[in-house]
């Protein structure tokens, strides 16, 4: 990449596209009436060249392109991933007092989770807000972190049992079907459709249930 620069990039006069220049006049403008006062009068605008740009290698990706070949020996294909998703890592810390779940936020877009509390804040000593603020919202997912993983259970439970009632069916038509083809029975007695339930599976899924809770209290039930 350094000899595509000194050979290559050297020969040509590369500058801002339009659009960019667009931006950044913007940009200049609005800093400018910041600046001035109201009673001041604006200044003649003056025509904007384009500046010159060239391909800059000071950038993280291109310090570590040194290890692609390593990770994707490792990880496969660098499209399986993506550096701009926040991805939530959680590791446990024992203190004197028990055991606490930390959970910290990386990636490239963690700076728009910065941008989407700061509003929130006065403006003046923010880092301690945006800090607070961010240990309020690892709190509360330690809060709903039981509760959906109690939904997904209750999900794989009902859907262990839909699989069960429809074997069921299924078994309990083909029988019928081979019965009612049976010319030597005076009759035929279709079997029961009543559907059946496991008592351990129920009791797990009403657990929250207040009238549940005080039945099982009475027979000296854990729950």
């Amino acid at each position: 990449m350094r000899m595509f620069i000194r050979g290559v990039c050297s020969q040509y006069d590369t500058t801002e596209l339009p659009n960019e220049m667009a931006a950044r006049g913007r940009r200049e403008v609005a800093l400018a009436a910041k600046r001035s006062n109201a009673s001041t009068p604006a200044a003649p605008k003056k025509r904007q060249q384009a500046k010159p740009k060239k391909l800059n290698l000071s950038t993280y990706k291109y310090h570590a392109l040194g290890d692609y070949p390593d990770l994707i020996a490792k990880f496969g294909t660098a499209d399986n991933a993506s550096t701009q998703t926040v991805h939530v890592f959680l590791s446990k810390i024992r203190k004197a007092t028990g055991t606490f779940l930390l959970i910290s936020t990386q990636g490239e877009l963690q700076h728009k989770m910065i941008k989407r509390r700061f509003p929130r804040t006065n403006r003046k000593n923010y880092v301690a807000q945006l800090a607070k603020a961010e240990l309020r919202e690892r709190f509360m997912r330690q809060l709903v972190a039981p509760r959906l993983r109690y939904r997904a259970n209750l999900s794989q439970i009902e859907g262990r049992r839909a699989q069960r009632r429809k074997r069921a069916q299924a078994e309990t038509d083909e029988a019928d079907a081979v019965d009612s083809l049976n010319t030597t029975q005076p009759y035929h007695m279709a079997d029961s459709h009543k559907e059946h339930e496991n008592i351990l599976e129920w009791v797990h899924t009403n657990r929250t249930d207040v009238a549940t809770k005080v039945r099982l209290a009475r027979h000296g039930h854990p729950y």
